[in-house]
């Protein structure tokens, strides 16, 4: 039996948080679009947004040309990482995305191009370390009526070596090489969170206990 870290079992959700962001968000976004532009395909991760649900589904607008209702986002900035849900739907193109289209073979492919997104937008989805986002299955489906094909990545969340669950990201990739939708629910990770799992396995009311805390700390009602 694997061992599994817990955490929004007991329905823990971010509702509101307070942060002023004025001029600073603007020049922050700002600042944060001309980076991802110069930026090549790499492994450098970023800060974490300190953004909510508002400001995320305006960012995934403007530069995936998305729609208001294609984008759905109820993330919240906690200091330790963004809490909440996100989904979006529609031609998204990563910007440094060439190399992987390239690829013949269908799943190296397809697990090219959702890398390619999950680094360009770490800092959104709260990556530090891609280490710790493994892939949990690859499955690829063919149309009877067109032949043509879709690939959907799972990928889960790993706090050393141990399954965050509820902490997931699922990416769906068409057969044009251009993502059709991405779902991800994101559990912030306290600095205490990894110190404990070095020690031994928690039970769920003690990563309860953990993330509550850290929830609580950034303004944020746990329920």
């Amino acid at each position: 039996m694997k061992n599994v870290l817990i955490i929004s079992e007991g329905k823990i959700k971010a509702r509101r948080v307070r942060m002023l962001f004025g001029m600073t968000l603007i020049l922050a976004l700002l600042i944060f679009g001309q980076t991802v532009s110069a930026q090549k395909e790499q492994d450098v991760i970023a800060q974490p947004f300190k953004i909510n649900g508002k400001e995320v589904k305006n960012y995934l607008m403007e530069k995936y040309k998305l729609r208001k209702h294609d984008v759905s986002s109820s993330l919240q900035q906690t200091p330790n990482g963004p809490s909440g849900k996100l989904h979006l739907r529609g031609d998204i193109v990563p910007q440094n995305i060439a190399n992987a289209k390239r690829m013949k073979n269908r799943e190296d492919r397809a697990r090219a191009i959702a890398g390619v997104f999950l680094k360009e937008e770490a800092s959104l989805l709260g990556i530090t370390n891609m280490d710790e986002i493994r892939e949990m299955s690859i499955d690829t489906f063919t149309s009877p009526y067109n032949n043509l094909t879709t690939t959907n990545i799972r990928y889960q969340r790993y706090i050393n070596d141990l399954e965050l669950e509820y902490a997931y990201i699922g990416i769906t990739i068409e057969h044009d090489g251009n993502i059709r939708s991405v779902s991800a629910e994101l559990v912030p990770t306290p600095p205490e969170l990894y110190e404990a799992v070095k020690e031994k396995i928690l039970t769920e009311g003690e990563i309860l206990k953990i993330v509550k805390q850290d929830l609580e700390s950034a303004g944020i009602d746990p329920k």
